[in-house]
């Protein structure tokens, strides 16, 4: 049985984990301050180092559990509809579903994380590494169901559409970032929603 001591140490945990994925989405990795952090979440450093034993470590975990959870989130939606295709397409042409305030200003954690610490630090880009080919396995299986239930058709290939949607969609979401407007994004997917309704079969 968990006791309450424990019940309470992972709430910590959380808190820590949850205002760390924070500043490292408005600031990166490397800027980001585990004093501020500490102060925000309202334990000490004996605290913290209780449950972290390094920045690094803190910032694995982050990746691991806080933002491989929130983003892969987004994909759940697609990944479980009657009709993948047309749910991707869906997205891509309704993207405040996906692009919220917060993603157009600092852009998706997990991708500036892949641009800030994969040339530093092979921890971070072996797990970003597993992160991008896990979506790219889930939503290749789910485009075959579309294949399979004759809503797209059997010549495509669905592992290469796959990597394009999320190549697509990652890079859109840079640029969005960059020029501070979601309008960005629909500018720089629609190329692509217009190679997927090609791929469609209407019954």
């Amino acid at each position: 049985m968990i006791t309450e001591r424990e019940l309470q140490a992972g709430s910590t945990r959380s808190k820590i984990l949850a205002i760390a994925a924070e500043e490292i989405l408005r600031n990166g990795f490397q800027s980001s301050s585990i004093g501020e952090i500490l102060k925000k979440a309202c334990v000490s450093k004996g605290c913290f180092y209780h449950h972290f034993n390094t920045k690094q470590a803190l910032g694995y975990a982050v990746l691991d559990e806080s933002l491989t959870q929130t983003k892969t989130q987004m994909w759940k939606p697609i990944l479980t509809s009657e009709n993948p295709l047309q749910s991707v397409i869906n997205m891509l042409n309704n993207p405040d579903q996906y692009l919220d305030c917060e993603t157009v200003k600092h852009g998706c954690p997990i991708n500036n994380l892949a641009q800030e610490m994969s040339p530093l630090d092979e921890g971070f880009r072996s797990r970003i590494e597993a992160i991008y080919t896990e979506w790219k396995i889930q939503l290749s299986e789910s485009l075959q169901r579309c294949q399979n239930s004759g809503e797209m058709i059997k010549e495509a290939n669905a592992d290469e559409i796959a990597t394009l949607v999320i190549a697509v969609i990652q890079g859109a979401v840079g640029i969005a970032k960059n020029a501070q407007q979601p309008t960005s994004f629909t500018e720089y997917t629609q190329g692509l929603v217009n190679y997927l309704q090609k791929l469609q079969i209407h019954n």
